[in-house]
């Protein structure tokens, strides 16, 4: 085969370069869809291990915040075994929506430690303990009515996801 003859045929033409496109539009398509669909997965679906172990923890936290008659080391000892299945609970975390249910969790587990602390300085203050210092009160009103706020959204919205 002479030059001549092959600089006369057509190795690439235009219908081979519309084919190689047509198929790179496609595939950046597929990839697009993929992603947007697994986005959607991750926001909006809450994983079956994540609920069970949630719905563990919110369960121990309920039942911590309704006993107000344990003792210190009886509620620091609820408190430690809240805490593992709080931390269960953020293991088992594996999409977006998992994370989120866990953070509320943890929100609403600080905001019912927090109330059996407020009293338990309220009463050693009322008792005259010398590390409780003095109390600014209306700081103290705005915290408590902060915390009391997140912890009923967080109720809230835990049961609506769990439930």
């Amino acid at each position: 085969m002479k030059i001549r003859e092959l600089l006369q045929t057509e190795i690439w033409s235009k219908r081979t370069t519309r084919w190689i496109l047509v198929g790179i539009v496609v595939g950046y398509g597929l990839i697009l869809l993929g992603g947007l669909a697994w986005n959607q997965v991750e926001l909006h679906w809450l994983t079956p291990g994540e609920r069970s172990a949630a719905r563990l923890a919110l369960g121990q936290i309920e039942a911590l915040q309704n006993d107000g008659s344990l003792s210190d080391p009886e509620f620091e000892t609820r408190v430690s075994q809240v805490q593992a299945q709080v931390k269960a609970a953020s293991d088992a975390a594996k999409t977006y929506r998992d994370h989120f249910v866990e953070m509320r969790l943890g929100s609403y587990f600080v905001s019912v430690t927090w109330e059996r602390r407020k009293i338990r300085r309220e009463y050693l203050a009322a008792q005259g303990h010398p590390s409780t210092g003095k109390p600014n009160r209306e700081f103290e009103e705005k915290i408590d009515a902060t915390m009391k706020s997140w912890r009923n959204t967080d109720r809230l919205a835990l049961h609506k996801e769990l439930d």
